[in-house]
């Protein structure tokens, strides 16, 4: 409870997803909290009404994600598959700061879920730095199935050169994830 109350409130939400972030090693967290604290200074606090009922749908979604997961015995590919249809319904605009909005939703159902319901062995916002132009994040990394879930949201596609990156540097196939 305490958790929602701090969504809506000023700076505050936004310094407590930067905490968590860092401590889960979720570079996506880290950034939603950084970028939360500058939309509450530039509009005075009046994004945190906002904030508050996104993050309150991702906490319900992330509910709807595990009772589907828990009725039909949902497969890793099919629980990322529905972070990501769900993140597509909460979110539901679209270009660049929509799309990064939806993968930060996406990512938080996922966490959520095996935060509820034990890990699965599903990582999200996994940075790698390998040196210049060989740096980024994964959207999901699948440890337990040794696959690698890219979220594309949009008419965004995987080009050649991310998809050669990922593969050189992990070693796993990688799957595109369209809501």
């Amino acid at each position: 409870m305490t958790d929602t109350i701090l969504d809506f409130v000023p700076i505050a939400g936004g310094v407590k997803d930067i905490y968590k972030g860092i401590n889960e090693g979720n570079g996506w967290m880290v950034a939603l909290g950084a970028g939360s604290i500058v939309l509450d200074v530039f509009t005075l606090g009046g994004s945190s009404l906002v904030k508050g009922g996104i993050k309150t749908s991702i906490k319900v979604g992330a509910r709807s994600v595990a009772s589907s997961a828990a009725r039909g015995g949902l497969t890793n590919a099919q629980l990322v598959q529905k972070s990501a249809t769900l993140a597509e319904r909460a979110i539901g605009a679209t270009g660049g700061v929509a799309g990064t909005a939806k993968h930060q939703h996406a990512s938080k159902l996922l966490n959520r879920y095996q935060s509820i319901y034990g890990q699965r062995g599903l990582e999200t916002g996994r940075y790698f730095n390998n040196g210049v132009g060989n740096r980024g994040f994964l959207d999901v990394i699948d440890h337990t199935n040794g696959i690698i879930y890219d979220f594309k949201f949009g008419k965004a596609v995987m080009s050649p050169r991310q998809y050669n990156k990922y593969f050189t540097n992990f070693g796993l196939p990688i799957q595109v994830i369209r809501p």
